[in-house]
């Protein structure tokens, strides 16, 4: 690339914004611009968009706005997993607790051939090429 390609830089302080709500906002739009990252000092990130051949610079303005918006989404999601992720794990853990117990085997074994299985268990839905 050249040094006349289009860029805008945002200069994100990290007192703001967590490095990884950068990075993953970075990602979201590499499909449509170059993206690079940089700590110029202790605390601060700078992410410079350039365009992509195929894409006008005046795009430029308007992607650097949504990026924007973007990262605040990102880090706004960060804080509020922070804050209630262990809850949302804990809920998540009783749930698959209660569904993963079982009153009664299910019949066969993983040995059993899908035909036999078929055969002599009834599921809960029966296909049928008959009309009734």
């Amino acid at each position: 690339m050249s040094d006349t390609t289009p860029t805008r830089v945002l200069h994100i302080d990290e007192h703001l914004y967590h490095k990884s709500a950068v990075l993953r906002t970075c990602y979201w739009f590499t499909d449509r611009c170059y993206i690079f990252v940089s700590r110029p000092s202790p605390g601060a990130l700078d992410v410079e968009i350039r365009a992509k051949p195929d894409q006008p610079p005046a795009m430029l303005d308007v992607v650097a706005g949504e990026f924007a918006n973007a990262l605040l989404d990102y880090e706004l999601r960060r804080q509020i997993d922070e804050q209630t992720g262990s809850i949302r794990e804990l809920l998540i853990a009783k749930a698959v607790a209660q569904a993963g117990t079982l009153d009664d085997p299910p019949p066969g074994d993983a040995s059993d051939s899908v035909e036999l299985r078929q055969a002599t268990h009834e599921g809960l839905v029966h296909i049928s090429t008959r009309r009734s």
